[in-house]
Order: C-alpha cells, then structure tokens, then sequence
C-alpha cells in the first residue's frame, strides 16, 4: 500500500575528518524513519 510522504532533505556539511560523526547522523536518521516516519508521514533524506 502506498502512502503520501514529505521528503526532508537534511544537508550534513562538516569538515573531511568528522566522517565518524557524519555516518552517526546518517545512522540516527535512518533510525528517525524506521522509527517515526511512517506515523509523521515524513522521510529525512540525508545528503552529504
């Protein structure tokens, strides 16, 4: 079944040696769809 969503497109700029903390942010917001984005109707979009 399909269903209506918002795309949230989330810029993740930092500096090159962060790239530990980049894949957290990217983790966490993964995790902020599983968990969220089908009730919200919402999907972070992570672009680095």
């Amino acid at each position: 079944m399909t269903q209506l969503m918002t795309g949230v497109l989330v810029v993740i700029a930092s500096p090159g040696y962060t790239a530990e903390e980049r894949a957290a942010v990217c983790d966490q917001s993964n995790d902020w769809n599983i968990n969220n984005g089908q009730r919200a109707r919402i999907a972070l979009l992570p672009w680095l």
